[in-house]
């Protein structure tokens, strides 16, 4: 269940900061391009299939640091390589516009990882307190 409520939190976040990223550009850019209908299930696509890599961090026993570090290192590398062909499908990738994709993807990753990792700390605070309190009795 802590696995699903963090794909979906994950998701959210992915889907909001492509969205805003999306909408910034065709604000700072003002092209004559229009947000088209496409968007509507190509920005929850890409959320979706941005999300999947995570199955490498996840497993049933408790990894040592090493094997930690390998996982968070594989799940950017599957993250990136995802995300990258999703958007050469879309043909959403630009050279030209290469630095603030790549600025763009680790921010929106790193955020990700943040409110993981401070989510999971909160859960692992209430554990703590219940285990406290049963002590104390």
């Amino acid at each position: 269940m802590i696995k699903l409520k963090w794909y979906f939190l994950a998701f959210c976040v992915i889907n909001t900061c492509v969205t805003l990223f999306i909408a910034a550009r065709f604000y700072a850019l003002s092209t004559q391009e229009t947000i088209t209908i496409d968007y509507l299930w190509k920005i929850p696509l890409l959320a979706l299939c941005s999300i999947i890599p995570a199955f490498v961090l996840f497993s049933k026993d408790n990894p040592s640091h090493r094997e930690f570090v390998i996982r968070r290192i594989l799940h950017f590398i599957f993250t990136a390589a995802v995300v990258v062909g999703l958007l050469l499908i879309y043909g959403w990738l630009e050279t030209s516009y290469l630095i603030w994709f790549i600025l763009f993807f680790l921010a929106v990753f790193f955020t990700v990882t943040y409110i993981g990792f401070r989510d999971e700390k909160k859960t692992a605070d209430k554990i703590n307190e219940k285990i406290k309190n049963q002590n104390q009795k």
